[in-house]
């Protein structure tokens, strides 16, 4: 059982649920820091549970937002809700909100097959809390990505998985990291390469 424990350690509610290529997706309420409740969406790996990344949204530091649906439809992951403002003055005033986390798939592909295999640098770097990274397989490949902190421990596996031909681009979420130096590699058959990106809060 895996459990998500948002930014205001507070009370966390799923109310929707979705499966997204090889990914769990789920949606729901979770308090936040500013003594109210944000839309949390959490992607999970399916085949193993671990958590890929989060995605918060609040209309604004005045409102509760519930999400209660989402959509994967198109390959696209869409989250919509409503939002209650809490102000004294506008009790009851509620808006629909409809947001996109901008999730797509793990596999972004380009026109051509790269002719090798290359690590690219995360943009951007520093960053804070949250990075791309791509990289280009030559042939279909067993593909593991990992990111380590300074002391060599991994602190997060972002892809583990057979990919296609082409150029890959995945997010990688560092909300839960304390800031500093880490490092990302990348196994894909017999090709390793590390690079180095700081997260700076």
């Amino acid at each position: 059982m895996k459990v998500y424990n948002g930014t205001g350690d507070d009370e966390d509610v799923a109310t929707a649920i979705s499966l997204f290529r090889n990914n769990i997706v789920i949606t729901g309420r979770s308090f936040g820091t500013e003594n109210n409740f944000d839309y949390a969406t959490v992607r999970y790996k399916k085949n193993n549970g671990n958590q890929l990344e989060v995605n918060r949204y609040s209309m604004n530091e005045y409102t509760n937002d519930l999400a209660t649906d989402v959509s994967t439809k198109g390959g696209t992951v869409v989250v919509t809700g409503y939002s209650e403002l809490i102000m004294d003055n506008a009790a009851g005033s509620s808006y629909i909100s409809t947001v996109s986390p901008g999730w797509t798939s793990d596999l972004e592909s380009i026109s051509e097959i790269p002719s090798g295999y290359s690590l690219h640098q995360n943009f951007p770097n520093p960053f804070n809390p949250v990075t791309s990274i791509q990289f280009d397989l030559a042939a279909v490949t067993n593909v593991k990505l990992t990111v380590f902190d300074v002391l060599g421990k991994e602190v997060s596996v972002l892809i583990n998985q057979q990919l296609d031909a082409g150029n890959h681009k995945i997010t990688f979420n560092a909300e839960k990291l304390a800031s500093g130096i880490y490092f990302y590699k990348l196994e894909a058959g017999s090709f390793n390469d590390i690079k180095k990106m700081t997260l700076v809060k």
